[in-house]
C-alpha cells in the first residue's frame, strides 16, 4: 500500500451556522440552531454555552435554551454561501477537494513548497479567507486526508502532525472518528473504544468481521490512508455580455437583439448540467444610467423566459447568481 501524502484541511466550524448568517440570516452572536429531520445538525457558539449540541432533537434543544433560534437545515445555501471562500482558496492553493461545503482538502506539497513551508501556507490560508470576513479557521495538516482532518478538529487555528507520526496521533481518538454508525456502535462493546486500539487488530481479523469496509476503516485508524486529495474541476465562466454601438432606444430591440446571448447562457449552463434559478438582469445607459431587477424561479429558467423587460438603452449583462446541479 503507498504511503499516505501529506495533506492540508481547512475546516470552517458550524458552516451551516456561518452560511446562514452570510446569507442575512442574522447575527453570528445569537444562540441559533440549524436543524433538519428534527435534529441539531449545528449550533452557533452562544447556543452551546446555553447546553445545545449537535445531535439532540429540536425540542431538547429548545428547553436547553429557550431563546435559541431554530433555522432549517439548507444544503444549497451551505454551497452557496462557500462557493466565493472555495474560490479564494483555489486562487491561494491549487487542487482543492470538497469534501463538504465547509470542509477542504489540499495536497500540502504544493502551497508549502510556493510559500515556504507548511506554517507559512497556513498563515496565507488564514489570511485570505480573513479578507472575506471568515475569522474561525482551522487547518490540519497530517499524512492523509483522514489524519489531517482530524488534527483540524483538534481546537486550535493550526495543528500539524509531524510526517510518519499519524498513527500515534490518531490513537488515543475515539473510534465513532471513523464516521460508520455501526462500528462506533459495535467495537465499544467488544472493549475496541479507540482508534489505537482498532488499528492494533489484525487486518484478517477485521476482515473476517468486518468486511472490505472494516480493512479500509482499519488503515485509517493505522494513520495509513491511500485516498488522495481529488480537487473539484472548477466551472466555466458562465456570464454573458453584449453591448450595442451604437445604442439602442426600444426594450423589443434590445430583446431581439440578446435573444442569441441568452441561449448561448442557458446552452452553457446545460452542458455542465446545471440550470438557472436566478436571473439578474442589469442595463447600463449610455449616460451612466443603471437599471437592475431579478427574477427568481422555483424550478429553472428556459431559453424562452429569458427576455428583457427594461426600456432602457445601453449594454446588456447575464450573472449567474444562483444555479443548482440536476
Amino acid at each position: 500500500m503507498p504511503a499516505p501524502t501529506r495533506c492540508l484541511v481547512v475546516w470552517f466550524p458550524d458552516w451551516p451556522v456561518t452560511a446562514w448568517h452570510r446569507t442575512g440570516g442574522g447575527p453570528l452572536g445569537a444562540p441559533v440552531a440549524v436543524v433538519g429531520a428534527n435534529c441539531v445538525l449545528a449550533c452557533s457558539a452562544a447556543a452551546r454555552a446555553a447546553g445545545v449540541r449537535r445531535g439532540q432533537r429540536r425540542r431538547e434543544a429548545q428547553a436547553a435554551c429557550p431563546d435559541v433560534q431554530v433555522v432549517a437545515a439548507d444544503q444549497g445555501r451551505d454551497q452557496r454561501a462557500f462557493e466565493p471562500l472555495l474560490v479564494r482558496l483555489e486562487e491561494l492553493a491549487a487542487g482543492v477537494q470538497v469534501i463538504r461545503p465547509g470542509l477542504v482538502a489540499i495536497k500540502a506539497s504544493g502551497p508549502a513548497r510556493y510559500y515556504g513551508g507548511e506554517r507559512e501556507a497556513t498563515d496565507v490560508l488564514i489570511d485570505g479567507l480573513a479578507a472575506l470576513g471568515v475569522l474561525d479557521v482551522r487547518i490540519g495538516i497530517a499524512d492523509g486526508v483522514f489524519a489531517a482532518e482530524q488534527a483540524a478538529y483538534a481546537g486550535t487555528p493550526v495543528f500539524v502532525v509531524p510526517g510518519g507520526e499519524a498513527a500515534e496521533f490518531l490513537a488515543p481518538l475515539p473510534v465513532d472518528r471513523l464516521g460508520d454508525d455501526e462500528l462506533s456502535s459495535l467495537l465499544p462493546r467488544l472493549g475496541v473504544r479507540r482508534l489505537g486500539e482498532f488499528a492494533a487488530l489484525s487486518v484478517g481479523h477485521v476482515r473476517d468481521r468486518f468486511g472490505e469496509r472494516g480493512v479500509r476503516l482499519h488503515a485509517l485508524a493505522a494513520g495509513a490512508d491511500p485516498h488522495p486529495v481529488t480537487p473539484r474541476i472548477p466551472l466555466p465562466e458562465l456570464a454573458c455580455q453584449v453591448e450595442f454601438e451604437p445604442p439602442l432606444e426600444l426594450a423589443d430591440h434590445v430583446a431581439f437583439a440578446v435573444r442569441a446571448t441568452a441561449g448561448r447562457f442557458v446552452a452553457g449552463l446545460a452542458a455542465v448540467h446545471m440550470v438557472c434559478t436566478e436571473l439578474r438582469v442589469r442595463i447600463v445607459a449610455d449616460r451612466g444610467e443603471v437599471a437592475e431587477r431579478v427574477w427568481l424561479h422555483p424550478a429553472a429558467f428556459d431559453e424562452a423566459a429569458v427576455e428583457v423587460q427594461f426600456g432602457v438603452a445601453g449594454a446588456f449583462e447575464f450573472f449567474e447568481d444562483d444555479f443548482v446541479h440536476f
